[in-house]
């Protein structure tokens, strides 16, 4: 179980590092040019996938709590593309 939820950990580290990397090649603009562009779009819907994943296999495993607590947030790279008011990545489709 641990090394399924690390392994889902790297994957989002992975996609995260894909969106800052994207983000500096679209340059110096702002907060919805990013949001809106499909590249970002489609790695942010990853994201959220695989965060969903883990959350829900950390609802169902008590002896993985330590290990799920990096989910207990939204991923940080997906967090600085949201206004205030909305949420990251809901946990329910």
């Amino acid at each position: 179980m641990e090394s399924m939820i690390e392994s889902i950990r790297k994957e989002i580290d992975e996609l995260c590092m894909q969106i800052e990397k994207r983000i500096k090649e679209i340059g110096n603009v702002d907060i919805m040019t990013y949001r809106s562009d499909p590249i970002i779009k489609e790695l942010r819907r990853k994201i959220c996938d695989l965060y969903r994943k883990a959350v829900n296999k950390c609802k169902t495993y008590d002896e993985a709590l330590k290990v799920c607590e990096f989910f207990g947030g939204n991923p940080t790279c997906l967090a600085q593309l949201m206004l205030s008011e909305e949420l990251t990545c809901p946990t329910e489709k």
